[in-house]
């Protein structure tokens, strides 16, 4: 946002992954097996570094 022409839509992909994010946050259930936080790791972790990355 800071740049001079901000990349939007770089901004609504990753205003969509944040409410995922936050809707998978939300529920408890998520945290209670390490398996499971590993699996939603490494769906996401590939996502955000592709988009990091995109420039």
């Amino acid at each position: 946002m800071k740049q001079i022409e901000p990349d939007f839509a770089k901004i609504k992909i990753l205003e969509e992954l944040f409410e995922e994010v936050h809707g998978i946050n939300s529920n408890p259930e998520n945290f209670k097996s390490i398996g499971r936080m590993e699996a939603i790791i490494g769906y996401y972790a590939p996502k955000l570094t592709a988009i990091h990355n995109a420039g």
